[in-house]
Order: C-alpha cells, then structure tokens, then sequence
C-alpha cells in the first residue's frame, strides 16, 4: 500500500511539471543559435522531463519552423495552444507561419489573440500592422502603428 501511495504521488506531480522560464529562455537561446544538435539535444531532452508542457511543444514547433517543416510547425503550435489556450507565443508562431502561406486572415486571427493575452507585446503589434498592410487594410494597420508608438514612444521604427 505504502509502494501504492509513493507510486501515485509521483506520478500526479510529474505529470503537471511544467518547464522553469530559465529552462525555456535558455532551450530558445539554443534553438536561435548556431548549434542546431546542441539545441536539438536540450529540446529532445526537455521533450523526455516535460512530455506534455504547453512550452515544450512550442519549442518543438519553433524548431520544426527553423528546419523547414512547416507542416509539423504547424500542429505543434497548435497542439501548444491546445495544452494552453492562454499562451501568446504559440499563436505568434502559428501566424507566422499562415502569413508564410499567404492565409492573412488566419495569421491575422492568431495574433490578434495573441495581442488579447499580451495586449503590451509591441512585436505582436507590429506583426499585425504587417499583416494589415500586406492585405491592404491600411486603417487597421495604422491604428496598430498607433498604439505602438503609444507603447514604445522611442522606438524609432514607430
């Protein structure tokens, strides 16, 4: 009974690990450099401690994203946004990659909710006030400017 108790406890903690933010500053770190089997061993790895984690699967996306798969990027960030609607990161990506494929009004959809969860996130601004512009819907687009400028007054592309 005793080996019941300590089996079902850890299984109920690791199934809700989630990865530390340092741990996911330092995977897209890696992911962004030039050591792609470094970066591919840290993903492989955290894939194994955090199976399930809403990052983790973004992090797989980003690097299928990078290697050219568009099509696993794709149902990674979408299977991310489904272990976690509330995160931001994994909508941007998933628009990037409908604005790769010339779907404006699903990359515009995306980072608009991206932009409702992190409506301070300039980059996400920005990013829409792209997708704006490249369908012609200037108004949109610069009130988007708008705002940013608002946010970050000193940026010179504002």
């Amino acid at each position: 009974m005793k080996l019941f108790l300590v089996l079902l406890l850890f299984v109920s903690v690791t199934a809700f690990a989630q990865i530390t933010q340092p741990d996911f500053d330092n995977a897209m770190k890696l992911l962004k450099g030039n050591n792609p089997d470094k970066a591919l061993a840290n993903l492989e790895n955290l894939e194994k401690k955090f199976p399930s984690d809403s990052q983790v699967i973004f992090l797989r996306g980003f690097y299928q994203f990078r290697d050219g798969n568009q099509n696993g990027a794709m149902m990674s960030f979408s299977n991310a946004i489904k272990s976690n609607p509330k995160f931001a990161m994994a909508y941007d990506g998933r628009a990037q990659l409908f604005a790769a494929k010339v779907i404006f009004d699903r990359a515009i959809s995306d980072i608009s909710e991206a932009i409702k969860l992190e409506p301070n996130n300039v980059d996400f601004i920005t990013t829409r006030s792209s997708y704006y512009f490249e369908t012609k819907q200037f108004a949109f687009g610069l009130e988007d400017m708008k705002t940013k400028i608002k946010l970050d007054p000193n940026n010179i592309i504002g």
